[in-house]
């Protein structure tokens, strides 16, 4: 099954940023998907859990 228009957020490990998926993020955004890498800044786990959410909330459609 394909199901075009979702939305994805993509987490980079360390020794990484962000950009490492920007290649996949152009790809997905001509299938007529939304992704987004999130900035994550690897100081400790709940900041990487928070930045993490962060880039969820702003994928998330509102509801009608």
């Amino acid at each position: 099954m394909v199901v075009n228009g979702v939305s994805v957020v993509m987490a980079h490990g360390g020794w990484a940023d962000g950009s490492s998926w920007s290649r996949l993020i152009i790809r997905l955004a001509a299938h007529g998907d939304k992704a987004v890498a999130a900035p994550l800044p690897l100081t400790d786990l709940a900041d990487d859990v928070a930045a993490l959410n962060r880039a969820i909330e702003r994928l998330q459609v509102p509801s009608s």
